[in-house]
């Protein structure tokens, strides 16, 4: 009867370690990603004869297990955003390297993204503050010049120097670490004078947002807040304004190209101080008829022209080109600015 036991004992052994020596091979599988060549977690690999599923760890490593006699191996990897590859080794004796490439082609569901008009429910508290066509009008045209900025000054945490200057401080930041753009592009240097007064006319304005908390991350470069000025869309047919202000004479003229404005039209506008005649014929009248010796040979004046253009062919197609003229002159110095700029929403 042992001996019938240890049989029995010798023949099970025997077999288990055939089994083990059939198997006692493993080969190791790392997946890179191909672009960027980081190892990719979660990858599953799938095998016949014999047959395996395993799954990627964290650096991207898995052990496939392989027959003695076996003289080839095909190895399915499959990761979700990848493209499936199918991969044939018949080298056993070297670690496995395989590269996938992420898919050209994702199937979903649509996705449209479309961007808004700023309104006053763009608004979140201690973050960004929303200016419309209302406040302009009741805080933004006044004084010598009429400037946005002067109801940017009338937030909550911004301060500024006062006399001649318009450049705002937020939250205790140098005004140098403000920054605007107009219709999204970045504006480097948008005042006139030096900084006395801002390039945006409020009569070319639709909305302001102003935003002294969080910032998009596509304005990386902020530092202490950001202005986004969005221009008015010549998109309600023909429209001419002549505006007569303390300083400055301005003409705007909305032309509609294409459907009566709806999906084509221009906005061709200009801005002018007239206190630099003004101020040489009374130089003329007195000043040199006079013993104190003053003499200005130029007055300071300010120049702006804009031009722009839509077209929406469809309702989620838009092609905005932005382009203005900006010259000043102080003392001796004649500056200009010119700003050209194209899109597609």
């Amino acid at each position: 009867m042992c001996n019938t036991n240890l049989l029995k004992i010798t023949i099970i052994s025997i077999i288990l370690l055939t089994s083990s020596l059939s198997f006692s091979k493993q080969l190791k599988v790392t997946i890179y990603d191909k672009d960027i060549d980081i190892p990719l977690e979660g990858v599953t690999l799938i095998t016949k004869n014999p047959d395996n599923k395993v799954i990627t760890d964290y650096e991207g490593v898995s052990f496939l297990e392989i027959n003695d006699d076996q003289k080839n191996l095909i190895i399915v990897c499959m990761l979700i955003g990848y493209e499936n590859k199918k991969v044939t080794v018949t080298n056993f004796n070297k670690d496995v390297k395989i590269e996938l490439s992420i898919s050209g082609i994702i199937e979903g569901k649509e996705l449209v993204i479309e961007e808004k008009k700023v309104d006053k429910k763009d608004e979140k508290s201690g973050v960004s503050t929303v200016i419309d066509s209302s406040m302009i009008n009741s805080s933004a045209m006044v004084g010598v010049v009429e400037d946005i900025i002067s109801a940017i000054k009338t937030l909550p945490g911004v301060s500024y120097s006062g006399k001649f200057s318009a450049q705002p401080s937020v939250r205790g930041g140098a005004p140098s670490e403000m920054t605007a753009t107009l219709d999204g592009f970045l504006i480097r240097n948008p005042y006139h004078w030096g900084g006395a007064f801002s390039i945006f006319n409020p009569n070319m304005i639709d909305t302001v947002k102003f935003s002294n908390g969080i910032i998009p991350i596509k304005y990386g470069n902020v530092m202490s807040g950001l202005i986004e000025v969005n221009s008015v869309i010549p998109n309600e047919g023909f429209k001419f304004d002549g505006i007569v202000s303390t300083t400055t004479t301005e003409i705007f003229a909305h032309i509609p190209l294409w459907d009566w404005g709806k999906k084509s039209g221009m906005l061709i506008g200009t801005r002018q101080t007239y206190s630099d005649p003004i101020l040489s014929l009374l130089q003329v009248l007195y000043l040199d008829n006079s013993d104190l010796g003053v003499k200005i040979t130029t007055f300071p004046y300010i120049r702006d022209g804009i031009l722009k253009w839509f077209m929406k062919p469809v309702d989620r197609v838009e092609f905005y080109v932005d382009s203005s003229l900006n010259i000043f002159k102080l003392n001796s110095d004649l500056l200009k600015n010119f700003l050209l700029a194209f899109v597609i929403r």
